[in-house]
Formats: C-alpha cells, sequence, structure tokens
C-alpha cells in the first residue's frame, strides 16, 4: 500500500500547529505529577518550575525564576551529585538517576531524576524531571525488615514448618528444625509434592488431606503418623493454613 502523502502546510497553519504544539507542551509541564523544571546550564538560574515542584518547595511559580535549586534543597550524597554532572556532560543527560536531595524546611526526599541537555530561547538549558519515590523506598525498606523478622523465625522456631505451594503441593522451604527433626536433608524436601516426601507413608491419605487443605484453608492432625529417615516412627500434631503471598 502507498504512504499517503504528507500535507504541507502554510505559513499560517506551520504557526498555528507550533502554537497548539506550545500549548499542550505547556499544560503538559505543567500538570504532570512529577516535578520538573527548566534551568540554564551555564549557572543553574531556574526559568520555569512547574506546579508539583512549587508544592514541593512550598513556593509560588513567580518566585522562582532567577533563583536555582540550591535555593530550595542541595544534595545528600555528593557522588549521586557528581554522577549526575558527569552524565550531562558526557550523554547530554542521563535516565532514572538516583538523587537524595534535603529540602530547605529539613525533608529529606529520594527521586528518580532524569535530565536532558536541551535549547530554549537560544540558550542551553537543562530540563529535569524528578519523580518521588521516598515513600516507595520506605515500603521496600520495611518489607525488608518484615522479611528479616519472618526468617529469623523461621530458622530458629522449634516447630517444624513447611512451606507449600497452594496450586501444586510441591515444597517450596523447610525449616532447619524440620529437617534435623525428620533426618533428611533440605534439598530432599525441595521440588517435590508433600505426598511424594519419604516421611509420609500414606500416599493417597495425604493427597486427600492436601486437597481437604486447598478446599478449606484450614486442616489439623492431633496424631499424624511420620518416620524419620533412619525410620523411626513418630507421631506428631499437624497444622496447616491457606494464606496469602503477594
Amino acid at each position: 500500500m502507498t504512504p499517503p502523502i504528507p500535507k504541507i502546510l502554510g505559513p499560517e497553519n506551520a504557526i498555528n500547529s507550533l502554537r497548539e504544539i506550545e500549548e499542550l507542551f505547556s499544560t503538559a509541564f505543567w500538570l504532570s505529577p512529577d516535578c520538573v523544571s527548566l534551568v540554564r546550564a551555564i549557572d543553574g538560574a531556574l526559568i520555569k518550575a512547574n506546579a508539583a515542584l512549587c508544592r514541593l518547595w512550598k513556593t509560588n511559580p513567580e518566585d522562582v525564576a532567577g533563583k536555582t535549586s540550591a535555593d530550595y534543597s542541595t544534595w545528600v550524597n555528593a557522588d549521586e551529585q557528581l554522577g549526575f554532572v558527569g552524565a550531562l556532560k558526557t550523554d547530554g543527560g542521563c535516565f532514572d538517576h538516583e538523587a537524595t536531595l534535603l529540602l530547605k524546611d529539613g525533608r529529606e526526599v529520594v527521586f528518580k531524576l532524569s535530565a536532558r541537555l536541551v535549547t530554549f530561547n537560544n540558550e542551553s538549558c537543562i530540563l529535569n524531571v524528578l519523580r518521588d519515590i521516598t515513600q516507595e523506598r520506605m515500603i521496600g525498606l520495611a518489607l525488608k525488615k518484615s522479611e528479616v523478622r519472618y526468617r529469623r523465625l523461621f530458622e530458629t522456631a522449634k516447630d517444624g514448618i513447611l512451606i507449600l505451594d497452594e496450586e501444586t503441593g510441591m515444597v517450596m522451604d523447610a525449616n532447619p528444625f524440620l529437617v534435623e527433626l525428620l533426618g533428611f536433608s533440605h534439598a530432599e524436601f525441595l521440588g517435590k509434592a508433600v505426598w511424594e516426601l519419604g516421611f509420609f507413608k500414606d500416599v493417597d491419605a495425604n493427597e486427600a488431606m492436601f486437597e481437604e487443605l486447598r478446599a478449606n484453608g484450614y486442616v489439623r492432625y492431633e496424631h499424624l503418623p511420620l518416620e524419620t529417615a533412619g525410620g523411626q516412627k513418630i507421631d506428631v500434631e499437624f497444622v496447616s493454613n491457606v494464606y496469602l503471598v503477594e
């Protein structure tokens, strides 16, 4: 299929088109939830700052012209700042560069910073876009701490613990107490369905038990017979719950 011939705009139409593009850019610049600024490359003087950045700095758009970002915040990490400056010099910009800034009101904010050298009014300028990831970072740290607490409980518990995949019944993990109690290696637990494990002698009964767990979300047996790797028969209390991950 022959592509359509592009329309050649007359001077008046071209000017109107440029005005529309400028209006669209100006609207996107102002309404962006990310913090956006345009600064002169030669001295860092602010030309424009959008509403999100003004809210962050607790200032008005008309008050930022001629000031620099240093009037509102400072870099916490010198290496992050050097990396940003180096990227501007060598590549003309950066994408998702991490920046930790200390605001004048004492707040420390973590950003993903993207920037590009541009020409504006015949001057070399830097267009900056900052995405606040402070909350995201805090959630990540909280999850990491939670994982550490869970892992410590799992590793030190004086009860045997198995973690199974709810869909397949495959063993995802077994804690050290269970490994020691039954005498099988940790590797012998992993990748097997729970009813295939050597210490469960009644395969059919244990497969049915797993289906009961999936159906009801909970099973409990006061005297479940198991057999250790050494052939010793033991009775255990067995409690299992279904829970959601992610």
